[in-house]
């Protein structure tokens, strides 16, 4: 059974920051945490997860974007929340066709929002919104690249 997509993107949310935060953790521990957190099946979970995964591929590249955008602070010192829902949301801006730029930074910050502060929401705004204007010239790169 397919779930709504902000569902789906919360678990991918939920396995990039398990990951970040246990780095020892390999991808298939982190399917029970979030069948059981999110109330998902096994199935959903595990598409989640390879999302995940693709991001996670992209992470060094992703980061150094961050990193550009965030100059007058270390991206490492960025919570964990929100430097992942930066990286969720920069992919999807970047790399994931099927999701419209504007999308992926309102899904961003309802994220923020629901996992961190309403404050954060305005710094995840401004990082998102400048990393879509710097490479809105671009065409989305395909999973694959």
């Amino acid at each position: 059974m397919s779930i709504p997509q902000k569902k789906l993107r919360e678990a991918v949310f939920y396995a990039l920051f398990s990951k970040d935060f246990y780095s020892d953790l390999e991808w298939e521990e982190i399917v029970p945490i979030i069948m059981e957190q999110l109330e998902m099946s096994k199935k959903n979970v595990k598409d989640a997860v390879f999302r995940a995964t693709l991001v996670h591929e992209k992470k060094e590249l992703i980061d150094e974007i961050l990193k550009k955008q965030v100059q007058s602070y270390e991206l490492e010192r960025v919570c964990f929340v929100e430097r992942n829902i930066l990286r969720l949301a920069t992919y999807e801006i970047l790399f994931d066709n099927q999701i419209p730029e504007v999308v992926a930074i309102a899904e961003g910050i309802r994220l923020c929002k629901k996992f961190s502060t309403p404050e954060s929401a305005g710094f995840i705004n401004g990082v998102l919104d400048g990393i879509y204007k710097s490479h809105s010239h671009l065409q989305p790169l395909t999973h694959g690249t």
